[in-house]
């Protein structure tokens, strides 16, 4: 686990299809302030809440729910104390999801894929990594 910073992890500075985090909230740690990446990032939260603020619109994360963020979308994160959350970074055009900010309802199968996907290592590309995001990819579009 890292913190809500990603301890100076550039998600643009790879290229993977999807990279994900476990993210562990921190008191020093808690606001990220307004920053931009090419990549989407997908932020689900597993305990305590996140907002993110965007364009003059603030999105609420609960529990078993993730905002969409699309990249190059100037963005805020703000989470409660000790939450834990992961964060799913999305390579642009690897899946297609919506242009614009929204909230998805994250299935039990999709949570545990991230969950998955955040316990390996980014950068090192494995045929079973691979075939993880392909499916992550086939069932992300169908969140409500």
């Amino acid at each position: 686990m890292i913190g809500l910073g990603l301890e100076g992890y550039d998600p643009d500075s790879q290229h993977d299809p999807a990279v994900a985090f476990h993210v562990r909230v921190v008191a020093d740690e808690q606001r990220i302030p307004r920053h931009q990446h090419r990549k989407g990032q997908l932020i689900l939260a597993l305990h305590g809440a996140i907002t993110c603020e965007v364009d003059n619109a603030l999105w609420m994360v609960p529990p078993q729910y993730a905002v969409w963020i699309p990249g190059q979308l100037a963005h805020s994160n703000k989470a409660t104390p000790s939450a834990r959350l992961c964060f799913l970074f999305i390579e642009p055009g690897a899946v297609t999801l919506p242009t614009q900010c929204c909230t998805l309802k994250i299935s039990p199968l999709v949570r545990e894929l991230i969950l998955t996907l955040a316990e390996r290592s980014p950068g090192q590309p494995q045929p079973a990594t691979a075939r993880l995001v392909e499916v992550l990819f086939d069932e992300l579009p169908r969140q409500p």
